[in-house]
């Protein structure tokens, strides 16, 4: 009986499926009767709405496009087009669509117009275009101020902050959050609290304050449940979950994880499955781990979610090292590396799209420049005919007036192709800066990825071998085996830093030296402006000069105490580098290969070198260079 009601219920749908197509065909028949130009495009643009998920729209919006009349209905209909493109995972041709919509809206119906801006911001930061992300949100936010909805004002503001941590200004990101606060307290939305107060948690944790993350994110909680919106207390209760996961309070990291996994969401449960895994991983727990790392990859190949799988798979991957598997680490390895690869070659595919729908735009621009120089040929001879008929002085004065049309159409259409030249121009400069930032993330990937791995392994085999900690010279083995993982994790935080502060670059100078000597006190410190910005190539000279200065000072004067100083302002860098040991004839400090390679690097930051040393008084080096000249790539140690 029950295999007979879902036979019979089968046919009832099929029977009532292509039934249902032809009552909606034969109503928009019905309402297209009569109408034409903008009219019947904004008829098909509604009858559109319920099929923007897939491609079933698209014929509509087409015929839509080539009724419209009017710019600005034009304009709805490349702006539905987006939503089609989004849900087919197109991001280049929605991004595209949306810029079209915008040109042709113009001031025209705001509302949509500040939609197009949000969607055009997210698409664009999504695919790593982040200046035309900052220029699209600031646009949004002008036009929110115009509207005067102080909420969309409060989430034009999130999204500036949005763009500037997605750039990994995390900085920039909370003081553009905090200015939305004020808007949100005023409005008494405890759901815009909720967010803003989540989004600067995320920032801080970037920045390893995790006490402030955790305060944030506690309080967007608290607001996401007076909104009553507990799905996203449940995402932020993973969020939680990966501050305590840093602070190494993994009891705390496991219980608001599992209260994350409540969250009914697949996707977002994949990413938390992954998480509970790496926090049994760093308990112990390998069974646990085992069972919750393989739901994750099951889940992630059925959806499919390639990133969420390359980390599974490289949790795996630490489970069998720890589990002394090696074979299997290597294979589980292998999975991650290839799952990196096949998402490398989709970025590199979706560019090929990309390109390739602009090529297909660059044509139809160029189609409709012939079309409108056939329209205006007609108008001429038009003009000519009537000319004749009315005599010599409307001849005359329509000679004018045509004369005046083409000098002020070729002044447009000057001033256009110089514009597009300006744009193709800026957007070169960009696709450079973006192809520049893959290959320094690239090559850090690969640092991390497969020496660090291989340090890693090497480590733990020979923490294996029988006899090794007997052995008087373990202890040395490993102490170099710490510092190549201490100069390598740096060697990777300077790749993936465009820019870096002094405080930063003193932490970093502290974290290197912290291996050097247990008898000797070393300080370093900023004396100026610590937040004051360098560029990747001067932070890694300025940190390799110094290490080299501390490293001869530990090898040749045995000192009891060396202090770095480093002095900052926005016209030049300077520093100093001074020990209390035993030093040594300044007619010998050229001999030596360190002073050289100091020279070297500070030559090229268009900067100079100083040593001032004695056999009795210890030795002081010291160096400074410019702060806004650019200055070329030098070869890295």
């Amino acid at each position: 009986m029950t295999k007979l009601l879902i036979v019979l219920s089968l046919l009832l749908v099929s029977y009532l499926a292509p039934r249902r197509a032809v009552i909606e065909n034969d109503s928009l028949l019905h309402l297209l009767e009569g109408t034409s130009g903008d009219n019947k495009a904004l008829t098909l643009l509604e009858f559109s709405r319920p099929y923007l998920s897939d491609s079933t729209g698209m014929p509509y919006l087409d015929e839509a496009f080539q009724s419209a009349v009017s710019d600005s209905v034009r304009g709805q209909v490349l702006y539905f087009k987006s939503f089609i493109h989004k849900n087919l995972g197109s991001l280049a041709r929605q991004r595209l669509a949306l810029k079209e919509a915008l040109a042709l809206l113009g001031d025209t119906y705001p509302t949509i117009r500040y939609s197009a801006l949000e969607q055009l911001t997210r698409s664009s930061a999504v695919q790593g275009l982040y200046a035309e992300a900052l220029e699209v949100a600031l646009e949004r936010l002008v036009l929110s101020e115009t509207m005067g909805d102080r909420r969309n004002e409060a989430e034009a503001i999130i999204e500036v902050g949005y763009v500037y941590d997605r750039m990994g200004e995390y900085h920039h990101a909370i003081s553009w959050y905090r200015k939305a606060l004020p808007i949100a307290n005023a409005l008494n939305d405890d759901l815009l609290r909720g967010d803003i107060y989540g989004r600067t948690g995320i920032a801080y944790d970037e920045l390893g304050d995790y006490e402030a993350a955790l305060e944030n994110n506690f309080k967007a909680v608290d607001f996401f449940y007076k909104a009553e919106q507990p799905s996203y207390a449940r995402t932020w209760y993973s969020n939680i979950g990966n501050t305590y996961i840093k602070t190494g309070d993994l009891t705390k990291a496991e219980l608001y994880t599992r209260k994350a996994l409540e969250d009914p969401r697949e996707s977002w449960r994949i990413v938390t499955l992954v998480n509970l895994g790496k926090i049994y991983l760093e308990q112990g727990r390998f069974a646990d781990a085992q069972v919750t790392l393989d739901s994750a990859v099951a889940a992630a190949l059925q959806r499919p979610s390639k990133r969420v799988l390359s980390e599974a798979y490289f949790r795996l991957h630490e489970l069998r090292v720890k589990q002394n598997r090696y074979k299997d680490a290597l294979a589980f390895y292998e999975r991650y590396k290839k799952n990196e690869d096949e998402m490398l070659s989709e970025a590199k595919i979706l560019q090929i799209n990309e390109l390739t729908v602009r090529y297909e735009t660059y044509e139809k621009e160029k189609e409709l420049l012939r079309h409108q120089a056939r329209l205006a040929e007609q108008e001429l001879e038009i003009r000519d005919r009537n000319a004749a008929i009315y005599g010599a002085m409307i001849l005359i004065a329509v000679a004018a007036g045509a004369a005046f049309m083409i000098y002020r159409h070729q002044k447009l259409k000057n001033l256009q192709l110089r514009k597009e030249a300006e744009l193709a121009e800026a957007q070169n400069e960009i696709e450079s800066q973006k192809k520049l930032n893959e290959q320094r993330l690239h090559i850090s990937r690969e640092l991390h990825d497969n020496i660090g791995t291989y340090l890693t392994l090497m480590k733990t085999g020979l923490e294996g071998l029988s006899g090794f900690s007997e052995n008087p010279r373990a202890g040395e083995v490993a102490d170099l085996m710490k510092k190549a993982s201490v100069e390598l994790r740096h060697t990777v935080w300077l790749l993936n830093h465009e820019t870096t502060t002094l405080e930063e670059i003193v932490l970093r100078i502290r974290d290197l030296l912290q291996f050097s000597t247990l008898n000797v006190a070393i300080s370093a410190d900023v004396i100026g402006n610590d937040q004051l910005e360098l560029t990747s190539i001067q932070s890694t000279h300025l940190i390799r000069v110094i290490q080299e200065a501390v490293n001869n000072a530990l090898k040749h004067g045995a000192p009891s105490q060396i202090d770095i100083l480093i002095y900052g302002n926005r016209e030049n860098i300077s520093f100093e580098v001074r020990d209390n040991g035993k030093g040594f004839g300044l007619s010998d400090c050229d001999n030596g290969n360190g002073i050289r390679n100091m020279r070297y690097r500070l030559s090229m930051l268009s900067g100079t070198l100083e040593v001032d040393s004695n056999l009795t008084g210890g030795t002081r080096i010291s160096g400074s260079f410019p702060v806004e000249r650019n200055v070329p790539e030098a070869p890295q140690a």
